[in-house]
């Protein structure tokens, strides 16, 4: 008995659904099992870890030599942590266009000293003392920088003056045009470094023998030294009074006249781009990675720890650190702009790293909010197959739905498989078009195929890129 061509195609589509759908049962089992698992290993990454959270917390970050932790609050308020409570107050004569916190660094009495755009502030704990050019021998009153070196000097950055140091007894200026200074740090030869955000590079004062002499500048670039970057983001001293900064191009350390660069061409840092850096009790240099999370240096090798592969991040599926604070015990405080605001991490070192296996697999597997997108792939194919239309228009219309899977503000299945399935969806239908015409085959339901198969692709495409455009 003849077979009518019809028939043979109904039987064809029938057999290729019977054998998909023991696959989409096969994957979707698959990714639930994949998905428990790695939530499993993300809770204990976080236990072994030790994480304490505080929502909602954020700031700039040091310790003072009680082991207390500041927070600068948009230059406006301090909160202090004592490990069991939160302290706040505001700085006197607040004002958010003129008077605010620039910066803060501690003397070996606790002290506090505060610089502000109209002059520096001490606070002892009690009561705050304000020094200006027209009270003291200050010689400039802008302050955009602190630190304090070795000898109990306070050194003070003033924002297109020059660089300011006060003994406990003498005020003394030593003057350089330059735009906002950031950042300084000290190394043990008594060099400052300077931190520049109005230009590349970074400056390395050299104080005179005596201290009213005006010593002498450098400038270093990535072209005349092994600076690995022309943005600097970050300076801080090791115990052996090595600089280390934090750049746009890796990392690198200054020990006295030895420059040492560390990039993912030459190390195992698997971020060029960082964005600050602190070094621990033990000596581990601890840098905070753009979207990366952090990398753990140990004088070896570097270790990366994320949200995908330890858990130790708190908050959403991102770990986007921008500040990161050692405290005198070893616990590390960092700032989570991704998610999850401040949080203090324990015990690093016990810290399981998530199964590379469940790390690779899970990109590819379906998040619980998007495992519904299985069965609609096949009641998608179900739905081109009763329209009879050709088969390549009924995968577009599918492949259209899987990447429109829209997961607490991203996109769940990426974009590698959102540009796929967005190429391959208008080609299978215009595919199965031209075959519908080329078969005199282009009637209603040819046309409802393939009008389902366009918008199918289009419309998910303009409702994300409007998400996206909204949330940028």
């Amino acid at each position: 008995m003849k077979i009518h061509p019809k028939e043979k195609v109904i039987k064809t589509r029938r057999v290729i659904i019977l054998l998909l759908l023991p696959f989409a049962v096969l994957t979707y089992i698959l990714s639930i099992i994949i998905e428990r698992e790695y939530q499993r290993e993300l809770a204990q990454g976080c236990t072994d870890a030790g994480i304490t959270q505080f929502p909602g917390v954020s700031g700039d970050l040091t310790f003072d030599p009680l082991g207390r932790l500041w927070v600068i609050v948009e230059g406006q308020h301090f909160k202090i942590y004592d490990g069991s409570q939160w302290e706040h107050f505001l700085l006197p004569n607040y004002d958010r266009f003129s008077h605010y916190a620039t910066s803060i660094a501690f003397d070996k009495a606790g002290k506090a000293w505060v610089g502000t755009p109209t002059g520096l502030y001490s606070f002892d704990g009690k009561s705050w003392v304000i020094y200006t050019p027209q009270n003291s021998g200050m010689p400039w009153e802008r302050v955009s920088a602190l630190t304090i070196d070795s000898r109990g000097r306070l050194w003070m950055a003033s924002s297109m003056n020059g660089l300011e140091m006060y003994d406990g007894r003498q005020w003394f200026g030593y003057p350089l045009q330059t735009d906002m200074i950031d950042e300084i740090a000290v190394d043990r030869e008594g060099r400052v470094w300077i931190r520049n955000s109005g230009m590349s590079g970074l400056l390395m004062f050299q104080p005179g023998l005596l201290m009213n002499e005006q010593g002498t500048w450098t400038a270093f670039s990535p072209s005349d030294s092994a600076l690995p970057g022309d943005a600097v983001f970050s300076l801080t001293t090791d115990a052996q009074g090595c600089v280390w900064m934090a750049t746009d191009g890796g990392v690198a350390v200054v020990d006295g006249g030895s420059w040492t660069a560390y990039t993912t061409a030459n190390s195992s840092l698997p971020s060029d781009y960082v964005v600050d850096i602190a070094i621990d009790g033990l000596g581990n240099v601890w840098a905070a990675l753009w979207n990366k999370g952090i990398a753990v240096f140990d004088g070896t090798r570097w270790t990366n720890y994320t949200y995908e592969n330890s858990g130790i991040f708190p908050g959403k599926e991102t770990s986007t650190i921008t500040d990161i604070a050692i405290s005198p015990n070893g616990k590390a405080w960092l700032i989570n702009i991704g998610g999850g605001g401040l949080f203090s991490i324990s015990n690093l070192a016990s810290v399981k790293r998530i199964s590379p296996i469940l790390v690779a697999l899970r990109p590819y597997s379906f998040h619980p909010y998007s495992r519904w997108a299985i069965p609609f792939f096949l009641l998608m194919l179900w739905l081109g197959f009763r329209l009879r239309v050709q088969l390549p228009v009924a995968f577009g219309l599918a492949l259209g739905v899987i990447p429109s899977v829209w997961y607490d503000g991203g996109l769940y299945f990426f974009m590698p498989g959102f540009v796929f399935c967005e190429i391959i969806g208008p080609i299978c239908a215009l595919i199965g078009g031209l075959i519908d015409v080329r078969k005199g085959r282009f009637g209603l339901r040819q046309r409802a195929g393939m009008i389902a198969g366009f918008l199918g692709v289009v419309v998910p495409f303009l409702i994300i890129m409007l998400l996206l455009i909204s949330s940028s």
